[in-house]
């Protein structure tokens, strides 16, 4: 499955989200071989919990589903670009192959060398600047 194929699947992930009234944001992670292996969409109104964001949950049943908090080789996917450079590099710190993103603008945006923050913010403005 390619990032386009996965990037649909988090965005139908999100549609799930408008059942409680939350915002519509989705999630999965996938395998190296391409294979779902969670999703997750936004459940804070749900369980009024303001930790239960979509990359958030889907990263908890990914650690469940698996039996480990490591999820190394793993792709994360997730529509919207996260709050700050420094979580993003989290994810890859737990071992995470690669970090895909589309914002709400549209941009998208594949992550998986290091350094994390300087070439995300270089390809967020090398973007932002082309549209």
């Amino acid at each position: 499955m390619n990032d386009i194929e996965m990037m649909h699947v988090a965005l139908a992930t999100a549609r799930d989200a408008l059942k409680s009234n939350d915002i519509p944001v989705g999630a999965a992670i996938f395998n190296a071989s391409g294979e779902l292996i969670s999703t997750g969409h936004n459940e804070r109104e749900l369980h009024n919990d303001p930790t239960a964001h979509a990359e958030i949950v889907a990263l908890r049943r990914a650690s469940q589903k698996l039996g480990s908090w490591r999820l190394e080789d793993l792709t994360l996917v997730v529509q919207v670009l996260l709050l700050n450079l420094e979580f993003k590099q989290l994810y890859l710190e737990h071992g995470m192959k690669k970090l895909v993103l589309l914002d709400l603008c549209g941009i998208y945006c594949e992550i998986h060398e290091v350094p994390l923050k300087l070439r995300c913010e270089q390809e967020f403005w090398q973007m932002s600047a082309a549209s």
